[in-house]
């Protein structure tokens, strides 16, 4: 993801969660087209999907409300937990 310009929190808060689903695709296409010769087992789990997500709703919001972005470090423990939870709200 690093390669492809998913380096800061503040490019993952100007994607949209659509950007995250067609990453996805578009990896998933490719694996499937280079067949045997795709390089590693590149999965896409349920869970680190919708955590990673969970924290591009997070970023969006602290760059909405001004919050500095710069520290991955503050999206652990109990601040995951909870972004994710209200991720989740949210799509309802």
């Amino acid at each position: 993801m690093i390669n492809e310009g998913f380096d800061t929190l503040g490019t993952l808060a100007d994607l949209e969660e659509s950007d995250i689903d067609d990453m996805i695709k578009n990896v998933r296409e490719t694996c499937r087209a280079q067949g045997a010769n795709a390089p590693g087992n590149i999965t896409f789990p349920f869970l680190p999907t919708k955590t990673l997500k969970a924290m591009r709703h997070w970023a969006a919001e602290q760059k909405r409300t001004g919050r500095p972005l710069n520290n991955y470090g503050l999206f652990v423990g109990p601040l995951n937990n909870t972004a994710v939870a209200r991720y989740a709200l949210d799509l309802l």
